[in-house]
């Protein structure tokens, strides 16, 4: 498991993550296989926003091997560690028919967050918040916090500030 290193950030007065210390800029060009992946040159935050429509609203799990590295670290603790437990999760995910609306986007050198309201067939709608750290231009880790089902706790709020 690689070392993991705090980013000095802080939340700006707008909202916007900021960085406090600006650290590993850019994204490197990742090379599999002697080929040159098709997102070469994208920021972090585009790789995953591009991943999310191919992936999660593109419901195309042959996909998830372009962006997710094989030894993807998850902390999700329902879906297994690397490229094929991954695959193994989106095959069931995308069985539910996901709508994903990303709410807002960010990225911090290496790390990129989503949040999201994602919305099923069978009319259920989930709040997801997910981090993603991305190595060599590949989704290389995961955490997410999800609340389930948040239809009713929104009708039931005790404030006019929305969830979203």
């Amino acid at each position: 498991m690689p070392e993991h290193q705090m980013l000095p950030i802080f939340m700006q007065q707008n909202h916007e993550i900021a960085d406090a210390a600006p650290y590993n800029q850019g994204t490197q060009n990742r090379q599999q296989e002697g080929k040159t992946m098709a997102h070469e040159g994208l920021s972090n935050k585009q790789i995953v926003l591009n991943f999310y429509q191919d992936v999660f609203n593109g419901w195309d799990v042959s996909k998830v091997a372009d962006y997710v590295a094989p030894g993807y670290i998850q902390h999700n603790p329902t879906v297994e560690d690397g490229l094929a437990g991954f695959e193994k999760f989106i095959a069931f995910f995308t069985s539910l028919e996901p709508r994903c609306e990303i709410i807002r986007s960010d990225e911090v050198g290496d790390i990129v967050y989503v949040f999201f309201r994602c919305t099923l067939a069978n009319g259920m709608v989930n709040k997801v918040m997910d981090i993603y750290r991305l190595e060599d231009g590949m989704l290389a880790e995961h955490w997410d916090v999800v609340e389930h089902d948040v239809a009713q706790k929104e009708a039931e709020a005790v404030n006019a500030n929305g969830i979203w």
